[in-house]
């Protein structure tokens, strides 16, 4: 009897820790949370600084589908599907590339007026006593003036 009624508590705990998923989870908490993108990666890129890009190992390409006429954004690693392929439709796809392209161009326009606005290296001056001798001149005993008495 005994090993029965234990057997039927470990049971209900069982149920109890499995209905309730927040026992079985820890909240993140870390200051700045990494969390894995929605979506794709053309329409919605990260923007948080502290997450780690895709490696060179994930290969992104867009698909035309003329059956369906929509865009497929695949990303794959080897021949098989990283993430699930989102679809564009035309308007879509032409606005979002519309975009990238205007966002690059301006970029681009950016780093050459920083380009030229940037202050030049110059070298620096040297100066001889000669120099000062040509423009204050050498006074009347021989010495430069600015040597001379006060």
């Amino acid at each position: 009897m005994g090993l029965k009624l234990s057997g039927f508590y470990l049971l209900a705990l069982l149920l109890i820790l499995s209905a309730n998923p927040v026992l079985g989870q820890r909240k993140d908490t870390t200051r700045f949370p990494i969390s894995d993108r929605r979506g794709d990666a053309f329409s919605i890129p990260s923007r948080n600084p502290f997450d780690l890009r895709d490696t060179s190992l994930v290969k992104k390409s867009i698909e035309y589908d003329p059956r369906t006429r929509q865009y497929y954004v695949v990303e794959k690693i080897g021949k098989t599907n990283y993430r699930k392929p989102a679809a564009l439709t035309y308007d879509e796809f032409w606005k979002l590339s519309a975009r990238q392209s205007e966002a690059a161009y301006f970029k681009k326009r950016a780093d050459a007026l920083t380009a030229l606005n940037k202050k030049t290296f110059r070298p620096p001056y040297q100066v001889y006593n000669n120099l000062f001798d040509r423009i204050f001149g050498v006074g009347t005993n021989g010495w430069p003036a600015t040597r001379g008495k006060m």
